[in-house]
């Protein structure tokens, strides 16, 4: 992975992968908690839909997430995330961890990648 030039961005997962790849400031919130906990959609001043939406519009090279969704997660943030996924990106790892795994998605033509 760290190969390629791009970044990473995660949606759901911890922050500690951003030490070990290429981490370029995507948003002014790297805590994925910002954007897939409903609890925090109020929490910081953004509106993380609108937020998630940018952030997918400069085609990160890689996305973490978790599945399936987790209890309290934010719906409306995480189905426009998985839209992008299913029509621009490819899982590349796979992780059980506990009842989810964390999966990492890749960008289908890296070269197209802006950051």
């Amino acid at each position: 992975m760290n190969s390629q030039k791009g970044c990473l961005f995660i949606y759901s997962g911890s922050p500690i992968f951003y030490d070990f790849y290429n981490f370029c400031y995507l948003t002014t919130r790297p805590f994925p908690g910002h954007f897939h906990e409903l609890i925090e959609q109020d929490a910081t001043g953004m509106q993380p839909a609108k937020e998630i939406t940018r952030i997918l519009a400069g085609n990160p090279l890689y996305i973490m997430s978790r599945e399936p969704a987790l209890a309290g997660e934010n719906t409306d943030v995480r189905r426009i995330l998985y839209q992008k996924l299913d029509t621009d990106y490819h899982l590349v790892f796979k992780a059980p961890q506990g009842d989810t795994s964390l999966t990492l998605y890749q960008l289908n033509t890296p070269a197209a990648a802006i950051h």
